[in-house]
């Protein structure tokens, strides 16, 4: 049960993880962070991402990216490790939590993800050109989420839960024409929507792509102001797809405008799949794919923290040969205690039309849910993140497909490397 899931963000115009790896995950909600998914002016949360500065340092006193050797490079490099345990009251026998994600397992332990990083950032605000990059490794059982097909998918290992993914590995070039133009070419972190710092993952999140592998250019047009386009292949089925049918190419584009305390940001993906699979009986066909998201950010009463982002996709030829539709509206309430603890709320609906982008079996389904939790930073690599959720939905498709709610308690930690 593969998904084209991942992406690390959390509240923001893609927010990393509050102060998961202080940085959601930037992706693999408490993660990974990309360029892509940093909310620049999150002073509440504290959310962008640091490189090392955690366990390994806190225990031998030294950080690595202090070292002569990645200081004349400008190399910086990093990690974390996130596991869990989801407390499920219905004990359902296949022990899956699923469509819930990703904690998807059910009364166990599990080892969500151990991941590195190794990045040279460029300087967007000089006179010079710059070339800088990207490279992440990911395992654990989140990396299922992360698999590119033509890649990731020829070199995991076979066994059901764990698997290996890159899902970032890009150049970047910085040319100073204008206010200055990024060019990202490579493997890299979708744009489309955002993650929350939850342990667990919304159903609107859970729709999005993960990475995209093409180019793509930004610049920003006004102080306020960013524009980004580019080229990426088209989807495989329902993973990102990185090897398969090079000559079909969609359009990437997003827009984000940061003014103060507000942040708002828009982006769209579309084009035709890659799949050309024969489908009942009509032949080898393609279709486009739609999905597109907005996101709104805002900081108020110096403590407090509001997010609302709503999604909307389709597919021209889906389940039964069929068009699919899915959409939906998050929205988030986070609250800052002190510095080392805060306390949010998420509350969800997610329409998933023609039932492909949840349990991917042709069964329409409408979801609810609502989430409660803690996000408590006992040390400067240790995050701990307590929280409750309650889904519920028209379909069957909980419990081994027999009850139409669910209601989990799960507990997480974050540990960066």
């Amino acid at each position: 049960m593969q998904k084209n899931r991942v992406r690390y963000g959390a509240y923001g115009i893609m927010l990393c993880c509050l102060a998961i790896e202080n940085s959601h995950a930037g992706g693999f909600a408490g993660g990974i962070t990309t360029d892509n998914k940093i909310n620049k002016n999150e002073p509440l949360l504290g959310t962008k991402e640091e490189a090392a500065n955690g366990l390994l340092e806190a225990v031998s006193g030294y950080n690595i990216n202090n070292s002569d050797f990645m200081t004349a490079a400008k190399l910086k490099a990093g990690g974390a490790i996130v596991a869990g345990i989801t407390y499920n009251p219905a004990a359902p026998t296949d022990r899956s939590n699923y469509p819930l994600t990703f904690n998807d397992r059910s009364n166990e332990f599990q080892f969500n993800r151990f991941r590195l990083f190794l990045q040279r950032e460029i300087d967007t605000t000089g006179s010079q050109w710059d070339v800088g990059g990207r490279f992440d490794f990911v395992t654990g059982a989140d990396a299922r989420y992360a698999t590119s097909a033509g890649l990731d998918d020829k070199f995991s290992p076979e066994h059901r839960f764990t698997k290996i993914a890159l899902p970032q590995f890009y150049l970047q070039v910085y040319a100073p024409f204008g206010r200055g133009i990024t060019a990202q070419i490579g493997h890299f972190f979708t744009p489309i929507g955002s993650l929350s710092p939850f342990y667990s993952v919304s159903y609107t999140a859970y729709s999005e792509p993960s990475s995209h592998t093409g180019i793509q250019l930004s610049t920003p047009v006004s102080d306020h102001l960013t524009l980004s386009a580019g080229a990426i292949l088209g989807s495989m089925n329902t993973l990102d797809n990185f090897g398969h049918n090079l000559e079909v190419w969609n359009f990437l584009g997003s827009a984000s405008w940061i003014y103060q305390d507000t942040t708002v940001s828009a982006a769209i993906v579309t084009g035709d799949d890659t799949s050309d699979e024969t489908i009942n009986g009509i032949g080898k066909q393609r279709s486009n794919r739609t999905h597109a998201s907005f996101v709104f950010n805002h900081n108020f009463f110096q403590k407090w923290h509001y997010k609302f982002q709503t999604d909307i996709g389709y597919q021209a030829i889906a389940v039964n040969a069929k068009p699919a539709h899915w959409y939906g509206i998050e929205q988030g309430l986070m609250y800052q205690v002190t510095n080392q603890l805060n306390a949010g709320i998420r509350a969800e609906w997610f329409k998933d039309q023609n039932g492909l982008k949840t349990m991917m079996d042709g069964i329409p389904a409408t979801y609810y849910s609502i989430s409660a939790g803690l996000f408590w930073k006992p040390l400067k690599w240790l995050t701990l993140r307590p929280e409750l959720r309650y889904d519920v939905t028209n379909n069957p498709v909980f419990n081994d497909l027999t009850d139409r709610q669910q209601f989990t308690f799960a507990t997480s930690f974050v540990i960066k490397l």
